[in-house]
């Protein structure tokens, strides 16, 4: 989040002295100036905030509790240490890099400090491996609060990332300067109400906004990831922006440039689909006669496998968002969480929905295909334009899809080549087809007196258990082959 102007501040320090006493999501401190206790706070408020199903919770020093008088505080966030380490750090570290700022400020030659808190996501706060929860104005464990714990681990699994709030209590018109509605309207060519007022309720009905009683509005997280003219403005949204990095040649050594997204991803994807394309090489191909470029990877190879990693990350890895590599003779996109789905299993997989709120608006957007079907378009993609089929790469906590640049067959790594004939054998059976011989000679431009390369490069996929011949009754020059999981389920 930006640091927040001095009339944001005020605006904030204002409502919250006017809260009418002490909350579970809000505390008033004189003397909290130890590193564990605050962390403890962290933890605490942090879970608070979303029982109470706000966007986040505060502490505030130096104010007196009950007559909300200012006195100021010598407390200083950025001139504390703990052991030689600047406490921000430390406490980020001891709270498992919960989402937090601190804020300074003065008021009347007063020094006063807001520390904001982010609500929990995905599971507890915690605080040095424990975590804790407000009762009242006290601070316990968790796990002393059976029904608060329970609670509390009910909303973070029923209630996912995209629900919860970025920010709230914006009136309209912030709401109009955070937010980019133009581009929902746009590109899911819905006709467009004149009367912001009218925008804002649809927004509502698609689960961008939040009607509050007192006429202003919350913006969820799934309102501040698609729609927001800076994803900075939002805590909870800040580093899952899409971050660009070239390289120069094949390794990490050397960058060229690198580019971070600043718009939500409705809003940024079309210029973030153009920047990365005037990064990509191009080659000569001949169009009714005449000699024209054409990208190595295609507009909808590249929208497909960005549109995937929007989607299919996991947002409740905090500070991580999807990023892309460029090299000389690849793209490398990584997107944070492990893949609900096996690697070898995601060509004609029946689809599994991580974020459905997210992927049904780029869907109603035209960001990405229909559900289910990307994959089998990357790889229809990475066929029709002659490349090696993607390789994936699975890890506990991410996901790495490599895209690879234009080779012979001949200089393709045997494993490349292997993983190609089993691609291929999915998407055949993904649109009712089977491998063939021939199917797979079309597929790596192999002429038909070359055959038996094809025969060989069929028997090590068969060999290594990626296929099956289909019918072994059938003679030699009419056997066909699916993949290894096509029969059990007929």
């Amino acid at each position: 989040m930006n640091t927040p102007s001095d009339e944001e501040v005020g605006e904030l320090f204002a409502a919250l002295v006017a809260t009418p006493a002490e909350t579970e999501w809000l505390e008033f401190k004189d003397s909290l100036n130890e590193p564990e206790r605050i962390a403890r706070y962290i933890s605490a408020i942090s879970n608070a905030a979303t029982l109470l199903n706000r966007s986040a919770g505060y502490v505030v020093w130096d104010v007196e509790d009950v007559t909300r008088r200012v006195i100021g505080t010598r407390f200083s966030p950025r001139k504390t240490k703990v052991g030689g380490q600047e406490l921000e750090l430390w406490l980020s570290r001891a709270t498992g890099a919960a989402s937090f700022m601190f804020i300074e400020f003065q008021i009347d030659g007063a020094h006063l400090v807001i520390l904001r808190i982010d609500a929990a996501s995905g599971r507890p706060t915690e605080c040095n491996g424990k975590p804790y929860i407000r009762v009242g104005s006290a601070v316990t464990e968790l796990k002393m609060e059976k029904n608060k714990e329970g609670r509390l681990w009910d909303i973070l699994r029923n209630r996912g990332f995209e629900e919860a709030l970025a920010m709230e209590g914006a009136t309209g018109d912030q709401v109009e300067k955070l937010l980019d509605l133009d581009a929902y309207f746009a590109r899911s060519r819905s006709p467009k109400p004149a009367d912001f007022t009218e925008q804002l309720e649809i927004a509502s009905r698609l689960a961008l906004v939040e009607s509050r009683d007192d006429g202003r509005w919350n913006i969820t997280n799934l309102g501040a990831l698609l729609f927001a003219r800076d994803l900075s403005s939002f805590t909870s949204v800040t580093g899952k922006s899409v971050r660009v990095v070239q390289y120069e040649g094949t390794t990490r050594a050397q960058v060229i440039r690198r580019q971070e997204g600043a718009k939500g991803y409705g809003v940024g994807f079309t210029g973030l689909l153009a920047w990365l394309k005037a990064l990509l090489p191009a080659r000569e191909v001949y169009v009714n006669g005449e000699r024209t470029e054409q990208l190595v990877y295609s507009d909808l190879l590249l929208r497909e496998v960005l549109a995937n990693a929007m989607v299919h990350q996991d947002l409740t890895v905090r500070g991580a968002g999807p990023r892309v590599e460029v090299f000389g003779d690849r793209i490398e996109v990584t997107n944070p969480g492990a893949s609900l789905v096996a690697a070898d299993r995601l060509i004609n997989h029946p689809p599994i929905a991580r974020n459905a709120m997210l992927s049904n608006l780029m869907l109603q957007m035209r960001l990405c295909e229909n559900h289910g079907t990307g994959w089998d378009r990357i790889a229809m993609e990475t066929e029709a334009a002659g490349l090696p089929s993607p390789v994936i790469h699975m890890d506990d906590d991410a996901m790495r899809v490599t895209i690879l640049g234009p080779r012979k067959l001949t200089s393709m790594r045997q494993e490349d080549q292997t993983w190609a004939v089993y691609a291929h054998a999915c998407l055949q059976y993904a649109n009712h087809q089977h491998l063939t011989n021939g199917s797979l000679r079309a597929r790596f431009g192999i002429a038909t007196q070359n055959s038996s390369q094809v025969s060989r490069l069929i028997s090590t996929a068969m060999g290594d258990g990626l296929i099956e011949l289909f019918d072994d009754t059938v003679g030699t020059k009419s056997r066909s082959y699916v993949p290894y999981w096509a029969k059990s389920i007929g």
